[in-house]
C-alpha cells in the first residue's frame, strides 16, 4: 500500500470507519443493476427499470443535502441510526412492491421512498477524514481512499449481483444489499471517537455555502454521474442483446476496476485538484468518442466496448476524486458535509437522468452508446469554469 495510505489508516479510529463505510456503500453498487436484471427480465422494458432506477437514485440526491445540514447540526450518530432503521423498511417495501408485481406508479413511489431515506456515507466518511486531519497534505490521498473505497464495492458488486441473477434471482441481489447496507452503516454510526463535532446547539447564524464558488463543481459532477449512469445502462442493454447479459456485470466490475487503479494513481501524486479536474475531464471527452466505434465491430465488440469502458473510467475517476478535494477548499468548514452533499446529490442525479434519457433511447433508438460522448463533452466545458480556489485569507475558518 502506498505510504499516505498506511499514514491516515494508522490514526485512531480511521481503519475501523473506513471499513464499515465500505461495508455500507455496498448497496450503491448492487441495487442499480440488481433492479435493472429483474425489472428488464420480468417486465421487458428497459423504459420501467430506467424510471424505478432513477426514483431511488434521485430521491436520494434531492434530500441527501438537507439529511447532511441536519447530520451537521445534530451529529452522525443521532441521526444515521433511526434513519437507517426507517430506511430498511422503505427498501423492504420497495421489494415487496416488484415482487407482487404491483403496477405503476407503486414501484417507482417505493423506490424513492428508499432512495430519499439512504445515509449518504460518503460524505459522512469524508467528513470525518476533515476533521481529523484538518489542513494536513494527507487530507488528499484521504479523499482519494474513499473514492478508491467506493470504487471497490463497485468492482465487487456488479459482478456478484449478475453471478446471483444468474444463479438464484436478481432477488437476491437486492437482498443482499439492503442487508450490508443496513449493517454497515450501524457500525459506521456507532463509532463516536471519530465523529465529527456537531454545530452547537445556539449558533443559527451560518457561514456562507459560497454557491457561486460550489455550483460549477456540482455541474461537473453532474456530467461525470451522468455518463456514468448512460454507460452502465448502455453496457447492459448492450451486453443483453448480444446475448451474453451476465458479462455486464465483469464489464462494469472492470470499470469499477480501473477505477481503483485511477485512485491509487491519483492518492500518489501531487497535481492541483483543479487542474486535475481539468486534464481528467478532457481525457474522458477524448476516450468516449471510442465507444460508438466499438459497439459497431461485427465481431468481437463486447470485448472492444469493455476496453473502451474501462479506459473511460480510469480517466473519469479522477475527476471525480479531485471534485470532492475542492469542495473542502471551498465551503465553510461548518458546512462541509452539506457542501460534500450537495455535490454528490448532483453526482447521483446525473446517474439517476443518465440511466432514464439512455433507457429511452435505447428503446426507441437504439443508440445507446451515442449518449456518453455528447454527456462527456459538455462535461469538460463545466469543468473550465471551476474557479480557483480562494486563498490563505479568504478560507473558511477552522
Amino acid at each position: 500500500m502506498p505510504a499516505p495510505y498506511r499514514s491516515i489508516l494508522a490514526l485512531p479510529g480511521a481503519l475501523a470507519f473506513c471499513g464499515a463505510g465500505l461495508l455500507a456503500r455496498m448497496p450503491a453498487s448492487m441495487m442499480g443493476l440488481s433492479l435493472l436484471l429483474l425489472l428488464s427480465a420480468e417486465r421487458g422494458s428497459y423504459t420501467l427499470a430506467g424510471q424505478v432506477t432513477a426514483a431511488y437514485v434521485f430521491l436520494a440526491a434531492v434530500v441527501s443535502p438537507f439529511q447532511a445540514r441536519l447530520v451537521d447540526r445534530l451529529g452522525q450518530r443521532a441521526v444515521l441510526l433511526p434513519l437507517t432503521l426507517v430506511n430498511l423498511v422503505a427498501k423492504g417495501a420497495m421489494v415487496l412492491s416488484i415482487t407482487s408485481d404491483l403496477p405503476s406508479p407503486f414501484p417507482q413511489l417505493c423506490a424513492a421512498a428508499g432512495g430519499a431515506t439512504s445515509p449518504l456515507v460518503g460524505a459522512y466518511a469524508r467528513a470525518r477524514w476533515s476533521a481529523l486531519l484538518r489542513d494536513r497534505p494527507e487530507l488528499r490521498a484521504a479523499y482519494a481512499l474513499e473514492s478508491l473505497v467506493e470504487d471497490l464495492c463497485a468492482v465487487v458488486g456488479p459482478p456478484l449481483a449478475a453471478l446471483l441473477a444468474d444463479a438464484f434471482s436478481p432477488l437476491a441481489g437486492l437482498v443482499l444489499a439492503i442487508g450490508s447496507g443496513f449493517a454497515g452503516t450501524v457500525l459506521f454510526a456507532a463509532q463516536r471517537r471519530t465523529e465529527p463535532p456537531c454545530r452547537p446547539p445556539g449558533q443559527r447564524t451560518r457561514e456562507p455555502l459560497g454557491v457561486a464558488r460550489l455550483g460549477p463543481v456540482c455541474l461537473t459532477t453532474a456530467g461525470l454521474g451522468l455518463l456514468s449512469g448512460s454507460v452502465n445502462f448502455t453496457v447492459v442493454a448492450f451486453c443483453s442483446e448480444q446475448g451474453v447479459r451476465g458479462l455486464s456485470g465483469l464489464v462494469l466490475g472492470a470499470v469499477a476496476g480501473a477505477s481503483v487503479l485511477a485512485a491509487l494513481f491519483v492518492g500518489a501524486v501531487g497535481l492541483p485538484p483543479r487542474r486535475l479536474v481539468r486534464l481528467a475531464a478532457l481525457a474522458t471527452a477524448a476516450l468516449s468518442a471510442a465507444l460508438p466505434l466499438a459497439a459497431a465491430v461485427p465481431s468481437g465488440a463486447v470485448v472492444l466496448v469493455g476496453v473502451a469502458v474501462t479506459l473511460l473510467a480510469f480517466a473519469a475517476a479522477p475527476a471525480t476524486i479531485a471534485s470532492f478535494t475542492l469542495v473542502e477548499r471551498l465551503v465553510p468548514a461548518s458546512r462541509l458535509s452539506e457542501g460534500i452533499a450537495w455535490t454528490t446529490s448532483f453526482l447521483l442525479g446525473g446517474y439517476a437522468l443518465g440511466g432514464a434519457l439512455t433507457a429511452v433511447v435505447i428503446d426507441n433508438f437504439h443508440a445507446g452508446f451515442l449518449v456518453p460522448p455528447a454527456v462527456a463533452l459538455a462535461t469538460a466545458c463545466c469543468a473550465f469554469l471551476i474557479p480557483r480556489t480562494p486563498s490563505a485569507s479568504l478560507q473558511p475558518t477552522r
